[in-house]
């Protein structure tokens, strides 16, 4: 055991063992138990047949199918570069071995002129000038505009029918309004309007 400064304290006691208790287990026991012999019935399960059944040999009517024609259209060369060629057919008939007479295409001409360098006139553009005009401030009127009125007048349902529901916009004639003259004096320029009460 220590003791002092930067030691913990601690102590070992030393106990001395305990007995223990201990539990038997019995045998695990295994019973064979002779059944008696008894007779039972057996069945036995026919064969499976299979037959083979000798269809008779019938003639048959077989078609020839035609032979497919494959065809290559052409499409035709310009006019610089030459004629337009015909239709090439494929074919595969075994046709008899004749004389033919063919002919050579001619062969595409491909022409890259050189253009001679001239001197070209380069004109140059004077700039933009921008103005800005400071336009002088005037007094303007200024006119209330009276207040819309919108009108919904709803229609009675009868219990045959049901009535169509109606919309009345009605537009008030829109009238000056004299104001007295205030002053003129130089500011920014600003919009004035007014609500006031419906009045004709």
């Amino acid at each position: 055991m220590r003791h002092g400064r930067g030691f913990p304290s601690r102590v070992i006691t030393a106990r001395p063992p305990r007995p223990g208790h201990a539990v038997e287990v019995g045998q695990a026991v295994e019973t064979d138990l002779v059944l008696p012999v008894t007779a039972r019935k057996i069945v036995e399960v026919g064969q499976a047949v299979e037959t083979d059944l000798a269809l008779p040999v019938i003639g048959r009517k077989s078609r020839t199918v035609g032979q497919a024609v494959e065809t290559d259209l052409a499409l035709p060369v310009d006019a610089l570069l030459g004629s337009a060629l015909g239709i090439a057919i494929e074919t595969d008939l075994a046709l008899p071995v004749t004389g033919r007479k063919s002919r050579t295409v001619g062969q595409a001409v491909e022409t890259d002129l050189a253009l001679p360098v001239t001197a070209r006139k380069i004109v140059e553009v004077g700039q933009a000038v921008e103005t800005d005009l400071v336009l002088p401030v005037t007094a303007r009127k200024v006119v209330e505009v009276g207040q819309a009125v919108e009108t919904d007048t709803a229609l009675f349902v009868y219990k045959t029918r049901v009535g169509l529901a109606r919309e009345t916009d009605i537009a008030l004639p829109v009238t000056a309004v004299k104001s007295r003259s205030r002053a003129t004096h130089a500011g920014p320029l600003y919009v004035d309007w007014a609500a006031s009460s419906l009045y004709i």
